[in-house]
């Protein structure tokens, strides 16, 4: 019967420590035996000598808000007839796609072809140079899917910093 050798380490930088028994006749072959061992185990726990990180843009990377855009609706006129009775149930949903952020929507206007809402919205712009304001019009619907009426993109770039733009 061979002799008992217990050998316990721990892997650096890692919370895991190992405790082998090991069962030899020699004590070379214990001391041969326990580095392979002690080196298979610190294989799997250490990270690559190398990590590759990639550089993003510097503006987009501090994605961050460079201004608000206030847009005010005004009205509709001369909308189609979308329900059953000759009428429509309109309102005017706003976003910017890139923002991530929850769209606005305003009032909806029952049974009406000439709407006017004017309501106010504050919208959080971080790149006007790429974003565009998207202005969608629906027919809302009690039961079912809103019918998209029309819409209109605007590019932040094609409007003037500090006054007011009137489109229609």
């Amino acid at each position: 019967m061979g002799k008992v050798f217990l050998l316990g380490f721990t892997i650096p930088a890692s919370p895991v420590e190992v405790v082998l028994w090991l069962r030899s006749t020699s004590a070379a072959a214990n001391a041969a035996l326990s580095e392979l061992i002690k080196d298979q185990v610190a294989n799997m726990y250490l990270w690559p000598k190398t990590l590759e990180v990639p550089i993003m843009d510097p503006a987009k990377a501090f994605n961050r808000p460079v201004g608000i855009l206030h847009v005010k609706v005004l009205r509709a006129m001369k909308l189609k007839k979308k329900d059953l009775l000759g009428a429509s149930d309109p309102y005017v949903k706003l976003k910017l796609p890139e923002n991530n952020l929850p769209s606005h929507k305003t009032s909806v206007k029952h049974k009406n072809l000439n709407p006017e809402w004017n309501e106010e919205f504050n919208i959080i712009v971080k790149d006007p140079q790429s974003q565009a304001l998207e202005l969608l019009v629906y027919d809302w619907e009690k039961v079912g899917k809103h019918e998209k009426m029309g819409m209109n993109v605007v590019p932040l770039k094609d409007l003037p910093k500090d006054e007011p733009k009137v489109l229609t």
